[in-house]
């Protein structure tokens, strides 16, 4: 699934965005450069979404974050990020904001949907949570639908520091059911 920001409508709720907002990852910790290591999350322990949910707080802090299996992160590693990166700016130049499926999702319950909301540069961080609002309208979706977090580019900690820092993006969860 692929959804760019010109499909969107306008928001229909600002006070949806506001509440967005509170469960974005706060700039104090993207800014951080000595963050703790994060839990990895273990479909075992946490068996769906709606466990995964009762931890949002911990995601969005970048406490408790997703891993690949070993299958997907050699195919992510096989994967040229400068061709990945060429073919997002070329969608991101004329829609600026694209939702997109994870297509190297992590190893998360099998209830959990995966996608990332690329930006374009020109969209200042403040704007993020109007457009997760945006397309949350669009999907048809709330609030308590959504486990949402961003990894920091600038930590060293392993797990924690974002691995594509090229172009900005925010991880959205959904349950599939």
């Amino acid at each position: 699934m692929k959804i760019v920001g010109t499909q969107l409508s306008q928001l229909k709720s600002h006070k949806l965005a506001f509440n967005i907002d509170r469960l974005l990852t706060p700039a104090e910790i993207l800014n951080n450069a000595n963050l703790e290591k994060a839990e990895p999350i273990n479909p075992a322990r946490y068996l769906n979404f709606n466990q995964l949910w009762l931890h949002r707080k911990r995601i969005q802090q970048l406490q408790l974050l997703p891993v690949k299996t070993d299958e997907m992160r050699e195919k992510y590693r096989l994967q040229s990020k400068v061709n990945l990166q060429i073919e997002i700016e070329h969608d991101l130049e004329s829609h600026h904001v694209m939702m997109a499926s994870n297509r190297f999702p992590y190893f998360l319950p099998a209830d959990v949907e995966q996608h990332l909301i690329w930006f374009s540069p020109s969209i200042p961080r403040e704007h993020t949570a109007w457009w997760v609002a945006r397309f949350l309208e669009y999907t048809d979706r709330d609030i308590c639908d959504i486990i949402i977090f961003e990894r920091s580019t600038v930590t060293t900690t392993e797990l924690v520091r974002g691995t594509f820092p090229a172009i900005r993006h925010v991880h959205l969860w959904l349950s599939k059911y």
